[in-house]
């Protein structure tokens, strides 16, 4: 599995564009990051106000079969019955 960016990493890009180094397309390509990433990071943090990476929420399962993790195949075998 893929493993996330380092928090130092996203701090430095996120300095460096509101200190005016350069635009997102720019650091992207200067940090090795896809511009998606850093499209991604800057409305994170304008819509939180934080630089630190958000904590992920685990959410439980919807619909459950038989005690087996539903997601859609379970919904869907809910809708067969």
């Amino acid at each position: 599995m893929a493993q996330p960016y380092s928090d130092d990493l996203r701090l430095k890009l996120l300095d460096a564009y509101e200190a005016g180094v350069g635009s997102l397309r720019k650091l992207a390509a200067q940090f090795c990051v896809s511009w998606g990433y850093t499209k991604k990071i800057r409305v994170q943090q304008t819509r939180t106000g934080q630089k630190k990476r958000l904590v992920q929420r685990i959410r439980p399962a919807k619909y459950t079969v038989d005690g087996v993790w539903g997601g859609r195949i379970g919904y869907f075998a809910l809708l067969a019955a």
